[in-house]
């Protein structure tokens, strides 16, 4: 996912003739900057995600076996 719609997705401030990493060039793509702040982005669900993983409760086993 790129950072912003800018040139080169907010990654480089290097012209793309010296840029040997491709990125997508579609101005519609997921970024950092337009997901950010909706509920809904598939960047504030891998971060919940990750909030859940991260929790001792998602960790801690109170089963019996």
């Amino acid at each position: 996912m790129q950072w912003d719609g800018s040139e080169n997705a907010g990654f480089f401030s290097a012209s793309m003739s010296r840029i040997c990493i491709l990125h997508d060039p579609d101005s519609k793509r997921p970024t950092v900057a337009t997901q950010r702040t909706d509920p809904n982005s598939r960047l504030s669900y891998v971060r919940q995600l990750l909030s859940i993983r991260a929790s001792p409760e998602a960790t801690r086993a109170s089963g019996s076996f």
